[in-house]
This record gives C-alpha cells, structure tokens and sequence, in this order.
C-alpha cells in the first residue's frame, strides 16, 4: 500500500517557531531545516516502507553530537499519554533489539552493553507494554 506524505503547513509552521524560540546554534537550525526540506519533499512512494522512512528520519535528526535530545525528550514525555506509551513500546523494543547484537566497536559499545543490562534487569524477557 503506498500513501502519499502531504506537507502538513501547521506541523511545518510549528517547526519553524521551535527554531526561533529555541534559538539553537547553527548546526541545529540546518539540521531542522533539512528535515523540514526532506519532510515537504518526501513521499511515502520513494520508500520501501514507511517503516524505513520514519527510521531514516529519526537517524537524521540524532545525526549530530548537539541535537536537543533533552528538549525531545521533555517534549515526548509531556505528549499525549497513548503516544508515550507507543513510544515507549519502540524504545523497549530497541533496547532488546540493541542487547542481542553480537558485534559492536566503541561507537556504540555503551549502547550495546547498557542494553544488555536492562534486559537482565528483566529477566532477558521482552519487555510488553499494552496498546491502549
């Protein structure tokens, strides 16, 4: 099934007062604004599936050693409470995902091991959280 990704004025609006209010360094501004360009000409066609489209874009805006991950991180946390728990769902599923690698170098040996604590901390099970 393909779906056409249409821009969305208000979200890009949005976008663009987080730039000014934030006032981030320059790195920070290009690197929204970039997402915003990639955002307005992406469609969900040009992917595989849109499950890489939403990878990709979420690889792009950590794609630098200042992006405000405190400020997306508040963001997220005080959204809506069916949306946390969704996000939260990926988050676990990433770290069980991140805990079964069998190689990794010093770029994300912290993940990797951090990983592999918290799921011994439960037992190595997977950590389920209901869609409610």
């Amino acid at each position: 099934m393909v779906h056409n990704f249409k821009r969305d004025n208000e979200l890009v609006e949005k976008v663009e007062q987080y730039i000014r209010l934030a006032n981030p360094n320059d790195n920070d501004t290009e690197l929204l604004k970039s997402l915003i360009e990639k955002y307005e000409d992406a469609t969900f066609a040009n992917w595989i599936d849109a499950d890489e489209f939403v990878a990709d874009s979420i690889s792009d805006f950590t794609n630098s050693f200042n992006f405000p991950d405190d400020l997306v991180a508040k963001k997220m946390a005080n959204g809506h409470c069916t949306l946390q728990q969704s996000f939260m769902r990926l988050c676990m599923k990433f770290i069980k995902i991140m805990s079964e690698k069998k190689y990794w170098d010093a770029r994300n040996e912290a993940s990797v091991t951090t990983a592999q604590k918290i799921m011994e901390a439960f037992g190595g099970k997977p950590i389920g959280l209901p869609c409610i």
